[in-house]
């Protein structure tokens, strides 16, 4: 299996390179890439600090990277803020992704033949994937409006991934489907 991580930074609160993404901790085994603002990440922080992580970098990336690794999927419940987030376990060839309560950052999903992604504008796959019109969603849309409800969007084969959600996916074991957890 060929996994690949892209990233491209908007840098607001650590303008150094050493936050930059996609971002790795220490042993390589855990890489992140995401999209959002964590309020409470300092109070995190502090917390994985008297655990014994240590920080390289000043982002709320990093603090979101150890908060993983200190607590695995259950760090979500401790972040106050907006996120759209794909960590992968390279030992475990596993990777787990999560999206704030209210949907406030934007992610998507798909599954084309053997090609899995998850990306926070549709457009960033249009040059990689051959995807069609879903000319059912496009009504809907003009029908109804935009909604965040409807799973599906105006590309065929591609999901919006829900909000207050995350999902694993184990590439050794179940290669493109992905388990949710609300």
């Amino acid at each position: 299996y060929t996994v690949g991580i892209a990233h491209r930074r908007l840098s607001i609160i650590d303008l150094t390179a050493s936050g930059h993404q996609p971002m790795c901790d220490e042993s390589t085994r855990y890489w992140i890439t995401y999209n959002g603002e964590i309020y409470n990440f300092r109070e995190i922080r502090v917390e994985l600090k008297k655990l014994g992580y240590s920080f390289f970098s000043n982002t709320d990336t990093e603090v979101i990277l150890k908060a993983y690794m200190a607590w695995g999927e259950e760090c979500q419940s401790m972040f106050n803020g907006m996120w759209a987030l794909v960590i992968w376990d390279n030992v475990n060839k596993s990777l787990w992704i999560s999206r704030d309560r209210f949907g406030v950052k934007p992610l998507y999903y798909m599954l084309h033949n053997d090609f899995f992604a998850v990306f926070s504008e549709i457009k960033s796959i249009l040059t990689i994937v051959n995807i069609i019109p879903n000319l059912k969603e496009v009504y809907a849309y003009l029908i109804d409006g935009p909604s965040e409800a409807h799973p599906e969007t105006f590309f065929d084969g591609v999901y919006r991934f829900p909000t207050g959600t995350s999902a694993t996916n184990n590439v050794r074991k179940n290669p493109g489907k992905l388990f949710f957890k609300k």
